[in-house]
């Protein structure tokens, strides 16, 4: 049931924080739903690298302005 993503499919990121929660959230070009990437799961160093290919592959941080 698992499925490739390439860097092609995903239109942007954003941090969703909340009390329980502290997540990237990878939204698709095709897709309605986003994937939800707990931080807590991956050392900060991890986060920041993964941060820099999604920006390097001109993946952007999703903003309201």
């Amino acid at each position: 049931m698992f499925q490739k993503v390439f860097y092609t499919d995903i239109k942007d990121y954003w941090l969703f924080r909340s009390i329980i929660n502290n997540n990237i959230v990878l939204k698709f070009k095709k897709f309605r739903f986003g994937v939800h990437i707990n931080k807590h799961m991956f050392n900060k160093d991890h986060i920041h690298e993964f941060i820099k290919i999604l920006e390097s592959k001109k993946i952007s941080k999703y903003s309201l302005f």
